[in-house]
């Protein structure tokens, strides 16, 4: 993954990291029990914002499934992170 991601980021493939990023998020959130997945959504939602693709973030922020209580906060955090990235970039 850390190969594929740095070059990716050598030649400006932003929408490729994006979604290397979503892509293992949602292999960690189905195959692991930890934490893992919450860091790889936040950092493709964050790197989706920080280059104004804002689609691929609110994508990104509904990708995450489940009931659980975890799912339910992660969800919240990266919604409120697009949400904070509109509102900001209005001011």
């Amino acid at each position: 993954m850390d190969f594929a991601l740095r070059n990716f980021q050598k030649h400006d493939l932003i929408k490729s990291q994006i979604k290397v990023y979503g892509y293992f998020g949602l292999i960690f959130h189905y195959f692991s029990n930890n934490s893992s997945m919450m860091g790889l959504y936040s950092d493709a939602v964050s790197l989706a914002l920080d280059n104004n693709m804002i689609e691929d973030a609110k994508d990104l922020a509904s990708k995450p499934e489940g009931s659980s209580q975890e799912v339910e906060d992660l969800k919240k955090k990266l919604w409120l992170q697009v949400i904070n990235s509109i509102l900001y970039g209005l001011i």
